[in-house]
């Protein structure tokens, strides 16, 4: 730490802040030596902060807490309904990108293997992203064109290729609304209403009930069965109209593709 502090206060920050309401970053911030240090105190951490800030509504959005912020330091901060996104591209990919940061918001890859097959069965153009690690469950899977980006730059151009997203509660996700996809969510510990990826057309499946819940980074169980109690057969339905909503396929192709398969 005495390290990382020492890099951080070489850079000569003139404002350190934080969304999160997590003492820890609080600290981190103090190390900077940053003139301004703006965040949402929490058992004391205000010690920290030079720019105590009072959170939004703990129901809120994560967004909120960065509109509270910008608002402080006097830059744009546009409401959620008045957000622009780049247009839809007109290319029929859809991407199902099946990683995450933590394990606790990774659903099954088989659960994910079958819908793919679902979507390709009816006519639609899928690609795999993943994390380093599944890159050889996927190709020993049949995924050929399996991607792992190792990079932000990397996974953006990836982004370029797509008009729909599908994936865990996690960043590429967000990184994917950013960039005009719309997304659909398969949640676990976390609630939607909180972390919802921000594109107008974003869709999701809450995960399961849990006295938990919201928790981030961590299960007190064996597996978080919040997630992986959410089934094939539950999630094919929602995800299935999402799809058709934005990459229609007329049903005669349907029909005609069915008939060759019997």
């Amino acid at each position: 730490m005495m390290s990382v502090g020492l890099s951080l206060r070489r850079e000569k920050f003139d404002v350190a802040l934080s969304a999160r309401w997590d003492p820890r970053d609080h600290f981190l911030l103090r190390l900077t030596g940053a003139k301004a240090r703006l965040g949402f105190p929490r058992t004391g951490s205000q010690i920290f902060l030079t720019e105590p800030l009072a959170i939004a509504d703990r129901k809120a959005h994560r967004y909120e807490n960065w509109r509270i912020i910008a608002q402080s330091l006097n830059l744009p901060s546009d409401a959620r309904e008045q957000l622009a996104f780049p247009p839809s591209r007109e290319t029929r990919l859809i991407l199902v990108h099946t990683g995450a940061a933590q394990p606790v918001r990774i659903w099954p890859l088989e659960r994910y293997h079958a819908l793919v097959k679902k979507l390709r069965a009816l006519g639609h153009q899928v690609r795999i992203v993943c994390n380093a690690e599944q890159l050889i469950p996927w190709q020993q899977a049949g995924e050929t064109d399996v991607a792992a980006p190792r990079s932000i730059q990397g996974l953006l151009e990836i982004l370029g290729t797509a008009r729909l997203f599908i994936g865990n509660d996690s960043g590429p996700g967000h990184l994917a609304a950013a960039c005009g996809l719309p997304t659909f969510t398969l949640f676990g510990p976390q609630l939607p209403e909180l972390f919802v990826p921000l594109h107008p057309a974003a869709e999701f499946v809450e995960g399961k009930p849990c006295p938990y819940k919201p928790c981030f980074d961590y299960c007190r169980f064996p597996t978080p069965f919040c997630l992986w109690d959410i089934t094939e057969e539950e999630v094919w339905p929602r995800l299935s109209q999402f799809v058709q909503r934005h990459i229609p396929v007329k049903p005669a192709t349907i029909q005609s593709r069915t008939a060759a398969k019997v």
